[in-house]
């Protein structure tokens, strides 16, 4: 017949516990690791881009600008009339944004 009383459980509980204790804390050890690499890593992966997407802005922005001032948009179109093209400029991007 199986011992199911209090004094037993815990007797085999407390053998339980000091075999094996020093197994747990490994495990939280290496998974607070694995969880810090993880975390570092999408951090800088977020930084990197926010970082590079900025310079990318600052640096290059005024070529795009440019591009789009001679080759794309006649602008001879919009004289006096600033206001359309800005209304169209806003719609564009509001197309793009439900087009995702």
């Amino acid at each position: 017949m199986v011992d199911t009383t209090m004094a037993a459980i815990a007797s085999t509980l407390e053998l339980f516990q000091q075999n094996v204790l020093w197994t747990v804390f490994l495990g939280f050890f290496i998974a607070f690791v694995l969880a810090f690499a993880i975390g570092a890593n999408d951090t800088a992966n977020s930084f990197g881009q926010a970082l590079f997407e900025t310079l990318g802005a600052c640096l290059l922005g005024y070529q795009v600008t440019d591009t789009m001032r001679k080759g794309v948009i006649d602008l001879a179109i919009y004289e006096n009339r600033e206001k359309e093209l800005m209304l169209g400029k806003y719609l564009f991007l509001l197309g793009v944004e439900l087009g995702c």
